[in-house]
């Protein structure tokens, strides 16, 4: 090759500039990248490169091209490495960059470039692959293609039934979807007009989250009519779960019973459950092999333009099938922009939504509703001290909190799947994960006393540990063996005593289980206040081993069935809110718990405290409306047997 000569400095073997005309770099130079390549139209014959050294005594060797000059020819569809070799000043430091040319055939077909907006294709796209699937949300009603072929010479031929984009170029259009998936074409045709490459994009949209009728006309002299599927039933319907179909699909594997009609149709998810695990003909009961599942297309875009209803939390929507996830974004954003107006309240100057002025005037002002804490003492419960007696480690309240966290982390994690084992190694379990969470924040309790938080998140924790039992059946070895391992005798010696606990507040054996615990918890706070600690826990026992006893036939309210990880929930909830009245978190929960165990007053008054503090939590204003229809239901029972909760608001 030709060598070329420059001047001066040492042991740089860099290039200050590369570059290519016509056509250009990929990727861009820079001085760390080595290897590139350029692709042109087919009517390109020629380049010419550009080679500036980044010292001006270095020197560089061209190879690979006609006489080791920066001219590059190229024939129709061939291609060429050409590498530029810089050697420094110092004549030993050297460094190659390498260029892969290729001239286009004016017999290819392909892309350069295929993009959507909104998603993504998967697989991410590549010229040489031709099948290609977008997933996207329920609201997304037109797809934006662009499409550039790798050949300006080339023709790129859209959907025909897009419309073109006024914001980008000739390449660019908006194709609406189906309610289900939509199959997309974009077909490249050869300079020469001899080949052509289809490329194939499957938009898939999520189904809708609410319920959608089709107003499908009558049919004459059938049933049918607006909100029923009526004579085209088989057509819209899923054969599975009669619902609306979603992305239609078929079986075409296997032959048919002449008395099956020919139009079944499935929705993809239902079909592909039903052979989730045994991939049978659900008709022939033939193995199905190949490609025996057929999508829909047709029937998805009938469906985009039938008439549909669809009741959500934003109002009626009517329209057509193919817009209503668009139009119920639509509603939902105007409704969002007005919910999130605020206004001030004239009498305490705090700031409310809009539409709940006249709610926050009437029941949750604090200027006529006063936030006062629990008329309640905060104590350290025996069974925390056992809790924070079991830690061996000395950490700060924030690590202990965060330690916290990550257990609950795992307690989820470890949670049976159905179906699984519920076998877990020592110190693994669900309940293990819970209990490590309850020492941390027994722990931080000891060390911060006054942390609302620590004292919340004790609650969570033991509340969690009720349902955990409770849902997944799981046992807690420490408690030691279930009552159902108890002999006859032991059984009787506790119903005697639980009875009789139950005589000294007035409630006789005939009384029903609810005013019984009722009772039996009376005993068990009257012995705390007296400092009876010994005895207090064993009435709590008894209150546990009745619960438990009685768990599965109970019909009354949750309470009943709480036995006494509830109890010291709600214990712990009930000193977060003496602590920090103004701890929104802490009122919501004791309210909460309080509804779920039939506490109707504690319940109502935290609520509200809650709804105050924070007036737009959705899920106190639900509970909150729980707690005042409970009240209003319970108002003109009079004559009725009261609840645990009344009774024991009447006998105090």
């Amino acid at each position: 090759g030709t060598v070329l000569y420059c001047s001066s400095a040492m042991d740089n073997a860099d290039l200050e500039k590369l570059r290519v005309s016509p056509g250009k770099l990929v990727p861009s130079y820079k001085a760390s990248i080595t290897e590139y390549r350029v692709t042109v139209d087919s009517s390109v014959e020629e380049l010419k490169m550009t080679v500036l050294t980044a010292d001006s005594g270095a020197s560089y060797v061209v190879k690979g091209t006609e006489g080791g000059g920066k001219l590059v020819r190229l024939k129709e569809g061939q291609e060429l490495n050409v590498e530029i070799v810089v050697t420094a000043e110092d004549g030993t430091s050297s460094k190659s960059f390498s260029i892969s040319f290729k001239r286009l055939s004016a017999s290819d077909a392909i892309l350069a470039n295929l993009q959507v907006t909104p998603g993504a294709l998967e697989p991410p796209f590549h010229p040489s692959v031709t099948e290609y699937h977008c997933y996207l949300q329920c609201k997304v009603d037109k797809l934006l293609l662009q499409a550039k072929p790798q050949d300006q010479a080339m023709k790129v031929v859209l959907p025909e039934c897009a419309i073109a984009s006024s914001q980008q170029d000739d390449s660019s259009v908006a194709a609406p979807l189906n309610p289900g998936h939509t199959q997309l074409k974009v077909s490249v045709c050869s300079a020469n007009g001899a080949n052509t490459r289809v490329y194939a994009i499957v938009a898939v949209k999520r189904a809708l989250s609410y319920p959608v009728v089709l107003k499908l006309p009558v049919a004459a002299g059938k049933g049918g009519g607006a909100g029923l599927l009526g004579a085209c039933a088989n057509e819209f319907s899923c054969a599975v779960c009669c619902g609306i179909v979603h992305r239609p699909s078929r079986i075409i594997a296997g032959e048919r019973n002449s008395s099956l009609p020919s139009s079944l149709v499935f929705c993809q998810p239902c079909l592909e459950e039903l052979t989730r695990t045994n991939k049978m003909d659900i008709f022939t009961g033939k193995v199905l092999e190949g490609d025996w599942l057929e999508l829909d297309f047709a029937t998805d875009e009938k469906l985009a333009s039938e008439l549909a209803e669809c009741c959500s939390p934003v109002g009626t929507i009517e329209a057509p099938l193919g817009q209503v996830g668009a139009k119920l974004a639509e509603q939902r954003a105007k409704k969002t922009e007005k919910e999130e107006a605020m206004s001030v309240c004239p009498d305490c100057s705090k700031k409310v939504p809009a539409i709940d002025a006249q709610l926050h005037k009437d029941l949750l002002c604090p200027a006529h509703f006063s936030i006062s804490p629990p008329k309640h003492q905060v104590k350290v419960e025996p069974w925390e001290r056992r809790l924070y007696s079991e830690t061996h480690h000395d950490s700060g309240v924030e690590q202990l909190l965060s330690r916290a966290a990550e257990m609950e982390g795992k307690y989820l994690k470890a949670l049976p799947k159905p179906g699984g084992s519920r076998h877990f190694p020592d110190g693994e379990g669900p309940l293990d994960f819970l209990k490590g969470a309850s020492i941390c924040y027994a722990t931080a309790i000891k060390k911060a006393p006054k942390n609302s938080q620590a004292h919340v998140g004790l609650a969570l924790t033991t509340e969690e540990v009720f349902y955990a039992q409770d849902l997944f059946g799981l046992e807690n070895n420490d408690e030691g063996q279930d009552s159902e391992e108890e002999n006859e005798a032991v059984k009787s010696s506790k119903e005697g005593e639980f009875l009789a606990v139950c005589q000294l507040h007035g409630v006789g054996p005939s009384a029903p289980l609810a005013q019984q615990l009722k009772a039996a918890e009376a005993e068990f706070l009257s012995l705390k206040d007296k400092k009876q600690t010994e005895k207090a826990e064993h009435v709590q026992e008894l209150y546990t081993w009745r619960s438990k006893q009685a768990l599965q036939a109970s019909q009354t309210s949750y309470a009943v069935d709480s036995g006494s990880p509830l109890l010291k929930a709600k214990q712990k909830l009930m000193d977060a809110v003496t602590l920090a009245p103004s701890d929104a978190q802490a009122c919501y929960h004791l309210g909460r718990l309080s509804l779920l165990m039939g506490d109707g007053d504690t319940a109502l008054q935290s609520l509200k405290a809650a709804s105050s503090l924070k007036p737009t939590h959705p899920h106190t204003r639900v509970c909150l409306g729980l707690a005042l229809q409970q009240g209003q239901q319970s108002k003109p029972q009079t004559n009725q047997t009261p609840s645990p909760s009344s009774s024991s608001s009447s006998s105090s």
